[in-house]
């Protein structure tokens, strides 16, 4: 199959993604750039919150303790703060995710967009 084919069809009718105009590439090209950049953002977070997690009290009070699985608070807060920022995390690349494919159906027609959603889910599948 082609770049841009839609399957199943013979005819040459339709819209398919190879079909993007120059006002779409544009638009698309912007949003991946903007994008990019908010993943970056992200990963900048990431690595900030596992350095901070790194000097902790986790290591240093668990390393301290005689025996495994002694309680500590100092230890425990930690965790919940780690835990608390990393769900944070996780729901802005969750809705970094949902925006960037609104926008991006947005920018396609009817027929591009509901293209890009069946690949999408064709390679969901292929992947489960």
């Amino acid at each position: 199959m082609a770049l841009g084919e839609t399957p199943g069809r013979t005819d040459g009718a339709g819209e398919s993604m190879s079909d993007l105009t120059a006002e779409q590439l544009f638009k698309i090209n912007e949003l991946h750039m903007k994008t990019v950049q908010e993943e970056n953002m992200l990963t900048k977070q990431s690595a900030t919150l596992q350095e901070d997690t790194a000097d902790m009290p986790i290591a240093v009070a668990a390393f301290h303790k005689e025996r495994i699985g002694e309680a500590d608070v100092e230890v425990e807060l930690a965790l919940d703060k780690y835990e608390d920022e990393m769900a944070r995390m996780l729901a802005e690349a969750d809705k970094l995710r949902l925006t960037t494919l609104t926008k991006i159906v947005e920018i396609l027609t009817a027929v591009q967009a509901a293209d890009f959603l069946l690949a999408g889910k064709k390679l969901h599948f292929v992947d489960a």
